[in-house]
């Protein structure tokens, strides 16, 4: 689990250096050229989709479970999806209330167990 947030941390912070430090960006490219900022850019993207894939076949191989709902949460979503199949009409605010019954009921009680398995 720890390569996989090692590699979220590399790869999202390096797409963020334009909103965090823009300041470094532009002093780098001045500096040192803008093939050499592609170039880094490009390794540290390279460097941290490969942690990603990494961190995410070691996870599966040995799952860290987040969240384990309670067992009273299923039927909860049961009433959930029934209330979403009566919202589904053809209006949208209905179908927006729909998939929202939805969304909620796949966060309180998945059906292949706790998130990240």
């Amino acid at each position: 689990m720890i390569w996989l947030i090692l590699g979220l941390i590399v790869f999202f912070s390096n797409h963020s250096v334009r909103i965090i430090n823009d300041e470094f960006r532009t002093r780098f490219i001045e500096e040192k050229g803008k093939l050499a900022w592609r170039g880094l850019y490009s390794m540290m993207s390279l460097l941290g989709l490969g942690l990603i894939i990494y961190g995410f076949g070691e996870t599966r191989a040995d799952p860290v479970f987040l969240w384990n709902p309670p067992l009273w949460t299923r039927h909860a979503a049961a009433f959930l999806v029934f209330i979403a199949f009566c919202y589904w009409l053809p209006d949208k605010y209905r179908v927006t209330t729909s998939n929202k019954n939805w969304d909620t009921r796949c966060l309180q009680a998945p059906k292949y167990g706790p998130l990240l398995t």
